[in-house]
């Protein structure tokens, strides 16, 4: 209660002090009032006798005076001449002119007007405004100012005429061509056996049962041939071998002729020199590559071994040459025209590599085919490398691509994302002088059984090269030249040591290379039916199947080889 009582004495203080400050204030405030009152009466009480004074002066009257004078109008007086009469009326108007802009300011002279102030010390009276006097005269233009600010635009016009059309443009890219459902796949045939695949052996069959030989004829003295004995008789044919393994070239067996009439048998010659050892692989069976022909002694006597008849034919094995291609399973569709569709050709994992477009420097990775449709990607930038055309590979963990505006391949580590580079002399690699004008390549990189092939044409003759690629060093090893001419080729492939090359329309196989052998092969199958855009034509040797990227579809095609049969 004490604490109360004491904080409401102490706010009453505290009010009546404001109240005492603003009533202090008040009082000063009346004071000063009451003081410039007195000096206001006093100073207007002088005024006023000043007034008596200046009314009661002759200054007064003279300006009266001179206000009469100023208000009667000069008589006109005609001419006879209308010039002087003009000069007249002009001096006049003058005259008025000037003494209507006297009055605007003063209505009398300035003299008079300096000896009122004068007199009046000071005080000078001024009447009411008077009539606004005329316009003047226009004056002078005056210089040309700055350039202002641009102003806000204004609204939109109407639309004009429609002009004359333009020039043609260059024709745009193909684009996506819509390929219609493929019809349900047949059921699988039974899988035959792998054949072995070499490209320079004739593998033959084992051969049939040795004919029983003839009698042998007396030996007649040494020094002097005997006389010839009779003839044996001829054993029975063998069993006709069974086919051999397939190979590069096609055997084509020459009907046997007619049977010869038995020579009578020579003296026995001299031992031939020892023969090299054999291996018993697939080289060392193999012991006629192209021609057999009938072998005659120069003693026109026949030798005691089974020979295989040919007259003017060869003799080729089928092997590893392709038949026919069949392009009828979509992977996936893009949505790009040009790309790369790429898997690992001789690792077992489902990662795929897709390359969008014929020029760029990102790849992107999924780790199988489910997150390609699901959309779960990993993208890799290679930075200052930009790859072009659509002849990429994946081969052992390594990406294998085109430097873009150089003759260089590029090899990308996935495992390390470092980047090795080799130079392809003589090569074409700018001013769009493509290898396949259809993908916009330059340079194409195979695999197949053999290894890493680099695909290019030569800056000298405009041919086809190929070079074969070391992989453990990264570096060319041969360069061969196909002869084939750039401008007749749409695509091509390397499999199983063959380079197949397709017609500008990627229709068909036209021409086959052996590259192992270097030499063309007689080769030709229909590879699809429909035109657009093949970007990409790819064997993968893991599985021997062919992919494509087909006006935006991705196709796995089955290849069948000879040897299949």
């Amino acid at each position: 209660m004490k604490v109360s009582n004491g904080s409401s004495s102490w706010k009453v203080r505290m009010f009546l002090l404001g109240v005492s400050v603003i009533t202090v204030l008040n009082c000063a405030g009346l004071v000063f009032l009451v003081l410039q009152h007195d000096t206001l009466s006093a100073q207007q009480r002088e005024l006023a006798t000043r007034l008596d004074e200046f009314s009661k002066s002759s200054v007064v009257e003279f300006l009266s005076e001179v206000t009469r004078d100023t208000a009667e109008p000069e008589p006109l007086q005609s001419s006879r001449n209308k010039r002087s009469q003009e000069l007249r009326k002009t001096h006049i108007r003058t005259e008025n002119e000037e003494m209507l802009m006297m009055m605007t300011y003063s209505m009398v002279p300035v003299r008079v007007m300096v000896d009122l102030c004068n007199s009046t010390k000071g005080i000078c009276l001024t009447g009411p405004p008077g009539l606004p006097g005329p316009p003047g005269l226009d004056g002078m233009p005056g210089y040309n100012g700055s350039i202002g600010l641009p102003g806000l635009r204004g609204a939109e016009g109407k639309r004009g005429k429609k002009g004359p059309p333009g020039e043609t443009g260059p024709p745009g890219e193909k684009g996506d061509c819509e390929i219609g459902f493929t019809g349900e796949t047949g059921a699988p045939g039974p899988k035959g056996e792998k054949g072995e695949c070499c490209n320079e052996t004739i593998m033959t069959g084992p051969p049939g049962e040795k004919g029983e030989p003839g009698e042998k004829g007396d030996m007649g003295e040494k020094g002097f041939p005997g006389m010839p004995g009779l003839p044996g008789i001829n054993g029975e044919p063998g069993p006709k071998g069974e086919n051999g393994e397939s190979f590069n070239e096609v055997i084509m067996e020459a009907p046997q002729g007619p049977e010869g009439p038995a020579g009578p048998p020579g003296p026995p010659g001299p031992p031939g020199p020892p023969g090299a050892p054999q291996n018993k692989g697939h080289k060392a069976r193999a012991r006629q590559n192209s021609i057999v022909t009938d072998a005659v002694p120069n003693d026109d006597t026949l030798a005691e071994k089974d020979l295989t008849k040919v007259k003017g034919h060869l003799l080729k094995k089928a092997e590893c040459i392709i038949k026919s291609v069949n392009c009828t399973l979509n992977v996936t569709k893009m949505e790009t025209t040009f790309g790369t569709w790429m898997q690992d050709t001789s690792r077992n994992d489902e990662h795929i590599w897709v390359a969008e477009h014929f020029s760029g420097r990102t790849l992107k990775e999924y780790h199988n085919l489910a997150s390609f449709q699901n959309g779960n990607v990993k993208v890799i930038d290679f930075r200052r490398a930009v790859f072009q055309g659509c002849g990429h590979v994946v081969h052992n963990g390594s990406l294998y691509f085109h430097v873009a505006g150089t003759s260089k391949i590029a090899k990308y580590d996935f495992e390390t994302a470092t980047i090795k580079k080799i130079t392809i002399e003589n090569a074409l690699h700018r001013n769009l002088s493509y290898l396949f004008q259809n993908s916009k390549t330059y340079f194409n990189v195979a695999v197949d059984e053999n290894g890493l092939w680099i695909i290019y044409a030569s800056s000298i003759d405009d041919s086809i090269m190929v070079a074969q690629l070391a992989e453990k060093t990264f570096s060319v090893t041969q360069h061969m030249n196909t002869t084939y001419p750039r401008s007749k080729a749409g695509n091509a492939f390397v499999a199983c040591g063959v380079l197949y090359v397709t017609d500008t329309k990627d229709i068909k196989v036209t021409f086959a290379f052996d590259l192992l052998k270097k030499k063309p092969l007689n080769a030709s199958f229909e590879l699809r039916s429909s035109n657009g855009v093949l970007a990409m034509l790819s064997y993968n040797p893991k599985d021997r199947h062919l992919y494509t990227w087909d006006n935006g579809f991705i196709t796995k095609c089955h290849v069948h080889f000879l040897s299949d049969e």
